[in-house]
């Protein structure tokens, strides 16, 4: 309600929030221009600067538009940052502004474009100290050439450095290059498929777990090695299978942790863990 926090699309449209003072700069990254708009973009976007700003019901109620094509208007514009969203609480109907009246008018600069991705790159490096392409990539869902390009741009200023790491052509930021890691990492976290960690592999963990249910996704030691498998609902399920990616022995003496991590969220009153390690559950009390 303060305007602290604004709601938005990112990352190929996913909804996201970023703190006000960084709005133009991830609008600028991310917008998905909306080169060639189509009569019921155009009468939503027309209506909605006409009122200065509409409840959802009332655009489908006022316009005689059918809801699923409301929806799609909707998020179309908002991928482009033509509309902007408030919501203040759980409702599910929304209201919806014009965003250059709202916030700014966000003309098209390919120059101002481009230096936005540059530092939301940056910045994604600096999160994860070490990131490759196909990470950088699965993250942001920007187009190839251009994050090629950005990462060629920032190597000649100087900013970052190309390294191998996990066999990989990966990027540090030049004033990490000092930093040393000493010491096991000993912890185990079960990640949300939202999760910053888990958008940057998730291209590889599809692969991984393809076939399988994946409701979250354990990281082991500082690596991803397991997923916590069912199919998900409302209410109480099941969990299907806690399937892991270390050895059995390892499985066997680390249980505690990894069920522990795992009931930090699923409840034993909602969640029935069927099977541990492809084996049917032994949970301690």
């Amino acid at each position: 309600s303060d305007n602290k926090i604004i709601k938005a699309r990112f990352n190929g449209g996913r909804i996201g929030y970023i703190i006000e003072s960084d709005l133009e700069l991830y609008a600028r990254a991310f917008r998905k221009p909306l080169n060639k708009s189509n009569l019921i973009q155009e009468e939503v976007l027309s209506y909605i600067k006409e009122c200065s700003g509409v409840m959802k019901d009332q655009l489908k109620e006022d316009l005689s538009i059918p809801n699923p094509l409301i929806s799609r208007a909707l998020k179309r514009l908002q991928e482009a940052f033509l509309v902007y969203e408030t919501q203040l609480d759980g409702d599910w109907d929304t209201a919806w502004f014009d965003f250059e009246s709202e916030w700014m008018k966000l003309e098209y600069n390919d120059e101002k474009d481009v230096e936005a991705i540059k530092q939301i790159i940056l910045v994604f490096i600096e999160q994860l100290v070490v990131a490759n392409l196909r990470q950088i990539k699965s993250w942001s869902e920007l187009n190839t050439k251009t994050l090629k390009n950005v990462l060629h741009q920032l190597e000649t200023d100087g900013l970052i450095k190309t390294v191998s790491f996990d066999n990989a052509t990966s990027y540090i930021l030049v004033n990490d290059l000092n930093i040393k890691v000493t010491g096991d990492i000993k912890s185990v976290y079960m990640l949300d498929k939202s999760d910053y960690l888990v958008r940057a592999n998730l291209t590889i963990l599809k692969e991984k777990y393809k076939g399988k249910e994946v409701l979250q996704y354990l990281l082991i030691d500082g690596e991803f090695k397991g997923a916590v498998c069912g199919h998900w609902g409302f209410g109480s399920y099941p969990i299907t299978d806690v399937v892991l990616d270390i050895s059995d022995v390892d499985a066997e003496n680390r249980h505690i942790d990894i069920l522990s991590a795992i009931r930090k969220y699923y409840t034993k009153e909602e969640h029935t863990i069927l099977q541990y390690n492809g084996k049917p559950c032994k949970e301690v009390k």
